[in-house]
């Protein structure tokens, strides 16, 4: 009698943790399904907004110059648009003076020269204590 009641506890055991596992499986094909229709419908909707915003930009080629021109209401209006999917979708922390670095250091990047370079705080203190060799704590001057 006490094995028929074991193995009818294991059975059972094994079918809860199946019909568990088949839930959460549901659940998370349901979830991707939301979010990736969320995310289409900001495309969507970014694309139509951007058309009207951007107007003649988009049909015009961009022209190179010696000096640096960018339309800073394109810029925010890009920016702006990030940080919305940004808010929306992004699950992690985030460090916005961080992020605020890096736009730095992608703005330089976008030259495309070698010899130009953009180091956000921390970067750039230890940029200059590799270069200038002078070094503090133990061992150091």
């Amino acid at each position: 009698m006490e094995k028929r009641e074991e193995s009818r506890f294991i059975k059972g055991l094994i079918c809860g943790v199946l019909l568990t596992l088949v839930c959460m499986a549901g659940w998370t094909a349901v979830y991707r399904i939301n979010m990736n229709r969320r995310i289409e419908q900001m495309r969507t909707g970014m694309e139509s907004g951007s058309d009207e915003t951007a107007g003649e930009n988009k049909e015009q080629p961009a022209e190179q110059s010696d000096e640096l021109q960018i339309s800073g209401d394109a810029v925010l209006a890009k920016i702006s648009e990030l940080q919305n999917i940004i808010n929306s979708v992004y699950r992690g922390e985030i460090d916005s003076d961080q992020v605020e670095e890096y736009i730095y250091v992608g703005l330089v990047a976008g030259l495309q020269d070698p010899y130009s370079e953009y180091f956000p705080k921390q970067e750039r203190k230890q940029f200059e204590e590799e270069t200038t060799g002078a070094y503090t704590g133990i061992g150091g001057i």
